[in-house]
């Protein structure tokens, strides 16, 4: 189950996979069914029809701090103890993940990359930006899980205003990515964004300013993507897959 902002507004995607992440059953929900009681009624009901699955994976436009949703773009979740919820309600192995995370995570494993560290930075149309940080493969989420929560740097730009209020995305972006660049030196760094929201002609501008800025090193890879929702649902079907194995090997130490 993954939440994401898709034609500028929340929607919610069900998608059953198999032990080879191959999806069987794909469904697309509208905000007005995503409450907890819609969500819940309706993850019962896949439950009950395919009678097998095994963990639910369920992806997240914020963060559970302490067991809440206290970082959330979705307002009816908010201080919401959903990993709670969910294990109580159907005595599955759960995994609770962020969607930036999840979408690094998923363009890591679709092509096998290599490369000891990856940044992912997602500028949705309404909602502030997020990050994730993939090092040796692992993402790096930190004490409270906070690991990239971008909108909080001290810059000129206030998200809690936004879209109301404007915001000079490229700059921001520039910004960002040079605090990116000189807190963690990443290999790589996929902008999930759209034309909208920066173009490649100021991709490169910001690349040529940053090449003054680092004149002595190789900066890293930087690359436009327009497949969040799409490496989101991969990222969740490969932490998915993880819960299970790791509830797999579990049970087979208790049995011996």
């Amino acid at each position: 189950m993954q939440l994401t902002e898709t034609e500028e507004q929340m929607r919610g995607f069900y998608s059953i996979c198999d032990m080879q992440g191959k999806s069987i059953y794909e469904e697309v929900a509208s905000e007005n069914a995503l409450s907890w009681v819609g969500i819940s009624t309706r993850i019962r009901e896949l439950i009950d029809r395919y009678e097998v699955i095994a963990a639910i994976a369920f992806g997240v436009p914020g963060v559970e701090v302490q067991g809440k949703l206290k970082v959330i773009d979705f307002p009816s979740l908010l201080n919401f103890e959903l990993e709670k919820n969910l294990i109580k309600q159907f005595d599955l192995p759960i995994v609770i993940e962020n969607d930036v995370n999840a979408a690094l995570l998923g363009y890591s494993s679709s092509f096998h990359n290599r490369e000891s560290i990856a940044v992912g930075l997602y500028y949705p149309m309404n909602f502030p930006p997020g990050a994730a940080i993939v090092i040796n493969g692992q993402i790096l989420k930190g004490k409270n899980g906070l690991a990239g929560e971008v909108k909080s740097l001290p810059l000129e730009a206030k998200w809690q205003n936004y879209p109301r209020i404007p915001i000079d995305i490229e700059k921001n972006i520039r910004e960002v990515i040079q605090t990116i660049i000189s807190m963690y030196d990443p290999d790589r760094i996929i902008l999930y964004t759209n034309s909208e929201m920066v173009s490649s002609n100021q991709l490169k501008q910001i690349e040529e300013d940053l090449r003054v800025i680092y004149p002595y090193v190789d900066l890293p890879v930087i690359k436009i993507s327009t497949f969040f929702t799409e490496d989101y649902m991969k990222g969740l079907v490969v932490r998915g897959l993880e819960k299970i194995e790791d509830a797999d090997r579990f049970i087979g130490k208790d049995e011996k």
